[in-house]
């Protein structure tokens, strides 16, 4: 539907794009839906693929470094 504008399931051509936005957006990619029927696409690109290996490299380096300051505050209680 991205590229042809074409809902293959009823064949309209009342499509919208759709996005999760934020850091949904990032993860999922962008949504083609057929208002008509409901069919939907995703299509994700590199720079989605990019910015989730971002998003998952912060997460392990924040979960790192609470799990260094929960050690730190055990050890000197």
């Amino acid at each position: 539907m991205k590229n042809s504008g074409v809902c293959p399931k009823c064949k309209s051509t009342d499509i919208k794009m759709n996005t999760l936005g934020s850091w949904g957006n990032m993860t999922a990619g962008n949504f083609y839906r057929c208002k008509a029927c409901g069919f939907t696409e995703i299509w994700s690109d590199k720079s989605h693929q990019r910015d989730l290996g971002i998003l998952v490299g912060v997460s392990i380096v924040g979960s790192i470094i609470a799990l260094a300051i929960l050690a730190y505050l055990v050890l000197t209680v």
